[in-house]
């Protein structure tokens, strides 16, 4: 899969950090999403900022593809939001930059954690009486 090359400016509006990206990941290197931290779904790349490098991902919001920019990177290139950056990126196989972070915390697509959901789902709730106006 090739490697990528673009400008972009470092946007805020995002629990993090985020640039651009004029490219669809899909079309681009031919592969598809992947769960990247629970309830968030991407696509893991690796690359440069301003010549440093760093792992992250690309999701997507309002039909935009983003880079998000944790702060490391970012300050680690000198990097503040509203820059003008060169990036570098190509797909990651294998290991999902989120996995490091959150080794620790279960994924919903694990069989554990989808029992005790389904268990939670099935609970009966309590009835709960309305009490009816006296007035008249």
């Amino acid at each position: 899969m090739s490697e990528e090359r673009f400008k972009g400016e470092v946007l805020t509006g995002h629990k993090e950090p985020a640039v651009e990206v004029p490219f669809d990941p899909e079309l681009v290197w031919g592969i598809s999403q992947k769960p990247i931290r629970p309830g968030r779904r991407g696509y893991a790349v690796r690359g440069s900022l301003n010549g440093f490098e760093f792992e992250s991902c690309i999701v997507s919001r309002m039909n935009k593809f983003y880079l998000l920019v944790d702060d490391q990177p970012r300050r680690a290139a000198g990097v503040l939001v509203g820059d003008i950056v060169n990036v570098t990126l190509e797909p990651v196989s294998g290991e999902k930059p989120a996995e490091k972070a959150e080794a620790a915390e279960p994924e919903a697509t694990e069989p554990e954690a989808v029992e005790i959901e389904a268990a939670e789902a099935e609970e009966p709730k309590p009835a709960t009486k309305r009490k009816r106006s006296t007035k008249k």
